[in-house]
């Protein structure tokens, strides 16, 4: 049996110059035999990307790393000081920060507390006597949004031609705009804009489209919390995220033509099934302080006086007190969302690299199997008028800051 052409074979990781991320493999060949191993890099590194690693592999590559960092800490008081010398040049030519091996505790607060390092430490060690549990194992989900009702099917179909504009009405009035383009490959981009957004903002609850945001982010879908969801979409190329801009709820994601059906799905099941959780609005109230820590003491909190003054103290523009910004429910930001997501005018545009006879399906079983939607964007013209202040004015803002900074417009 002929001998194996690789003497040697390595893969890894670096970075280059703080900025490129640089993955590689590399084999060394017996007896100049290189042609023999290219073949062989190709389908290691493809038998990797299509099927990852073993158990075993997995286990053999944890070992390693630990053990390295076991011995880096048990010789920690012997290491040679020309080994130091160069690890500190090191981190100086690569503007990081060198540390010795074992625990660093961090601790970063908005005022120093008395013994805080020594208090630190100590909570630290005893909590290393503490006994750890293994983790529960976790059952793996299934997405289970494929079904939306009867496919649509596309009523009229337009096409524009100095633009390479394809566009689609659906049967249940849904308007499709398909743009083919050729920069990203193997990129699509998907944007659905929806209903009539801070137009039909309730008026005096400053911020509601803050908190409405914050909370879908949190809440996932009604069937997969944000955590299983995590789950369940790990290494694919899919994402739903809800926006709210002047005049329409906006729904936006990324995606490629293999992933192309699930992402379908996934903004279809944000718009007909949003999870209104209780821990979404925990975790929103965890963040308010740091919301009006941002406000108070940065260019951020001015800027949007600025705003609802321009809008002539529109409440959709103003900023909340913190007493009101925590009264908010789950109930305020459905009772507002609902109706604009499950019946709001809705326009899906799709650009990149995909071919419209191939997703033509997708779009009809999820976007084209919604209810009817309304045909049109309504005008709401008094929604429209603000009070914009005589021109030409001057307004100052100020806020509380350490830092001397200032921002003029």
């Amino acid at each position: 049996m002929k001998k194996s052409p690789v003497a040697e074979g390595s893969a890894g990781k670096q970075v280059l110059f703080n900025n490129v991320d640089l993955g590689s493999i590399s084999i060394t060949a017996a007896d100049d035999r290189w042609q023999e191993v290219v073949p062989i890099i190709e389908q290691e590194f493809r038998r990797a990307l299509d099927h990852g690693f073993t158990a075993s592999e997995l286990a053999e590559a944890k070992s390693n790393l630990l053990n390295a960092y076991e011995q880096e800490v048990k010789q920690k008081a012997t290491r040679k000081s020309e080994v130091i010398a160069s690890e500190l040049a090191r981190s100086v030519n690569d503007d990081a920060v060198f540390s010795a091996p074992g625990y660093h505790l961090i601790l970063t607060t908005k005022e120093k507390s008395t013994n805080a390092e020594k208090d630190l430490a100590a909570l630290f060690e005893d909590s290393r006597g503490t006994p750890d549990d293994a983790p529960a194992s976790r059952a793996v989900q299934v997405f289970d949004y494929a079904n939306f009702g009867k496919p649509g099917t596309v009523a009229t179909r337009k096409e524009i031609p100095d633009l390479a504009i394809t566009q689609w009405v659906l049967s249940n009035k849904v308007r499709v705009n398909l743009k083919r383009t050729d920069f990203e490959q193997g990129k699509i981009r998907m944007l659905a804009r929806i209903g009539s957004g801070k137009l039909t903002q309730p008026k005096g609850m400053p911020m509601l489209d803050v908190f409405t945001t914050a909370v879908c982010a949190g809440g996932g879908l009604g069937k997969h919390s944000r955590d299983d969801l995590a789950q369940i979409l790990a290494g694919r190329n899919v994402g739903a995220s809800l926006g709210i801009d002047e005049d329409a709820f906006t729904l936006a994601g990324t995606t490629t033509p293999v992933d192309f059906t699930l992402q379908c799905q996934l903004m279809c099941a944000t718009i007909t099934d949003p999870g209104y959780r209780d821990e979404a609005l925990w975790q929103f109230h965890k963040e308010i302080p740091m919301i009006y820590q941002q406000l108070n003491h940065t260019p951020a909190g001015p800027q949007r006086e600025m705003e609802g003054w321009l809008h002539g103290g529109d409440s959709r523009f103003t900023m909340a007190p913190v007493e009101q910004l925590t009264s908010y429910t789950l109930k305020d930001a459905k009772k507002w969302l609902a109706p604009e997501l499950s019946k709001g005018y809705l326009e899906l545009t799709i650009v990149g690299d995909f071919d419209a006879g191939k997703i033509q399906a997708d779009v009809l079983a999820t976007f084209g199997a919604l209810p009817v939607r309304t045909a049109a964007a309504p005008i709401l013209a008094d929604a429209r008028k603000v009070k914009f202040p005589n021109a030409p004015a001057a307004k100052t803002f100020t806020y509380a800051s350490k830092i001397e900074q200032g921002v003029a417009f």
